[in-house]
């Protein structure tokens, strides 16, 4: 990584997934360089780099990142630090951080407090995300409000994923969809609060919207309680009882 990091006027992208040997300690080199170029990351299944370890290398290009993949970094110490550092991400196109299910709420914390640090727009206000089109936060441990506000923050996200954010309901979905008026595309599976008739409600209000979910859930079908008879064992069974149940001998 340190001979990477010595790449600062010239390094576009760096893909360095399931790397798992690589820690807070290699991507330190990163470090108050600066990276005129860079603009793609993808650390997917990097379990040894920590939230606040991703928070300090963000740092380095949060003025030209477009592109952020942290897929499958379920470890523990993967956070919400980082988002510190998204929040003045302003060019910020794509993010990808589905598994990462130590992420939660308070994600909003650390984002506003980058948002408070980032060039302001010209009336002042908060820049927000505005270039972010594509977010994946399957997984994530997050809540209708901490959703809704980052959906405020990028408006022209068309791609949402939130498959097991098992927090959301019904009033969060339809919030995020009056939000987000250029949405083409959701994916909501594995989400026991969201109900059948607001699925039912969405067609009519969003006919246009295509939304991702089973037709049968996980919360759909009874726990397997390990009592079912084995499909060869009941077909031995019945051809016993037909044995035993044969015609009787004429006397």
């Amino acid at each position: 990584m340190a001979s990477i990091s010595n790449l600062s006027q010239t390094l576009v992208f760096l893909d360095i997934s399931y790397s798992k040997n690589v820690t807070d300690e290699g991507i330190s080199a990163f470090e108050n360089r600066h990276f005129p170029n860079f603009n793609s990351l993808s650390i997917n299944g990097c379990t040894g780099i920590t939230s606040k370890g991703l928070n300090l290398w963000l740092k380095s290009f949060t003025g030209t990142l477009l592109d952020l993949e942290c897929a499958l970094c379920d470890q523990d110490d993967f956070k919400s630090d980082f988002f510190e550092s998204l929040g003045m991400s302003v060019n910020l196109e794509t993010l990808d951080l589905t598994g990462c299910y130590a992420i939660d709420d308070s994600l909003q914390q650390s984002f506003d407090k980058g948002q408070s640090l980032a060039p302001k727009s010209s009336d002042g206000a908060k820049p927000g995300l505005q270039e972010c089109h594509t977010v994946k936060f399957c997984g994530l441990n997050i809540s209708d409000n901490t959703l809704m506000n980052f959906c405020k923050a990028a408006p022209a996200i068309a791609h949402l994923e939130i498959t097991k954010c098992e927090k959301v309901t019904d009033f969060g979905l339809k919030s995020i969809l009056d939000i987000l008026e250029e949405l083409a595309f959701i994916d909501i599976n594995s989400i026991p609060a969201i109900t059948y008739p607001v699925l039912d409600e969405l067609k009519t209000t969003h006919p246009e919207l295509l939304i991702k979910r089973h037709q049968y859930q996980d919360v759909d079908f009874k726990k397997d309680n390990g009592l079912r008879v084995p499909r060869k064992l009941l077909c031995d069974i019945k051809k016993k009882k037909k044995k035993k149940g044969g015609k009787k001998k004429k006397k």
